[in-house]
Parts: structure tokens; C-alpha cells; sequence
């Protein structure tokens, strides 16, 4: 090998390995990332309520659903995340709206609430990706 060829090798090598990692890193989440299903547990007065909490967010704001037994489907407004902090009001058809106060702290999203008068707390957790079948 000369040394002209030799030149040419090693950039090649490196954007190689360069777009590599970087189509290997496209379908993972950014760290810190609120984005993706949630599974959410309100929790008031004894009470405990599962639901569904699907986020997007673009820059600082975030949309997204929201859905439990108790108030059915519901849409966010006003979200807003920046610095670890989570902040929007849930809205729904019949119940009244919630608004939302929280903290990403690891991969686990947690708050208080305020709803018909009462505070309570919060909790959500990634839902587990389902598994193809075989």
C-alpha cells in the first residue's frame, strides 16, 4: 500500500465508523427524554388511579394524552419541561381538568396534582415496549 492510498483510509475508516454510531443511536430516546408512554398512578385521599400517559416533546413543550378509568380520555395543554421539571394541565371531556406539577428524577416521572379542590400525588413509569411474538 503507498502512501497516497494509505491517506484516504483512515477518514474513510472514521466517517465509516461515525454514521455507524449514528444510525445505531437514531431509534434510541435522548437521555433525560420525557417522550413515550407512561404508565401513571394518581394517587389521593387513600385512593390510588392508574392510567396511561403518552408524551412528545419538541424543545421545552410537550403534548400529549392522558387516560384513566375515572376520567377518561384527556388531551395536555400548556406542557411544558425544562430542566428535569414537568409542568401541564390535563384536560378532559368529563372530568374536571388536572393540572399537572413534576420532576423527571432518573427514568421515573413524579409530582403533585391539583383537581376538584384536593391535591395529590403522582407517579409514572415507562411502559414496557411490547415484545414481538414468535
Amino acid at each position: 500500500m503507498n502512501k497516497r492510498s494509505a491517506i484516504w483510509i483512515v477518514p474513510a475508516f472514521v466517517l465509516i465508523l461515525a454514521t455507524s454510531m449514528a444510525v445505531a443511536q437514531q431509534g434510541s430516546r435522548p437521555s433525560g427524554s420525557i417522550a413515550g408512554e407512561w404508565n401513571i398512578t394518581f394517587m389521593v385521599q387513600g385512593q390510588t388511579v392508574p392510567g396511561t400517559l403518552v408524551l412528545a416533546a419538541e424543545g421545552e413543550t410537550v403534548t400529549g394524552t392522558v387516560e384513566t378509568q375515572h376520567t377518561g380520555p384527556g388531551k395536555l395543554q400548556d406542557g411544558k419541561f425544562a430542566g428535569s421539571k414537568l409542568s401541564a394541565t390535563c384536560v378532559f371531556d368529563r372530568h374536571e381538568s388536572i393540572e399537572l406539577m413534576g420532576e423527571l428524577q432518573g427514568e421515573k416521572l413524579v409530582g403533585t396534582f391539583l383537581t376538584e379542590g384536593r391535591e395529590g400525588k403522582w407517579e409514572a413509569t415507562r411502559a414496557a415496549k411490547a415484545s414481538a411474538g414468535l
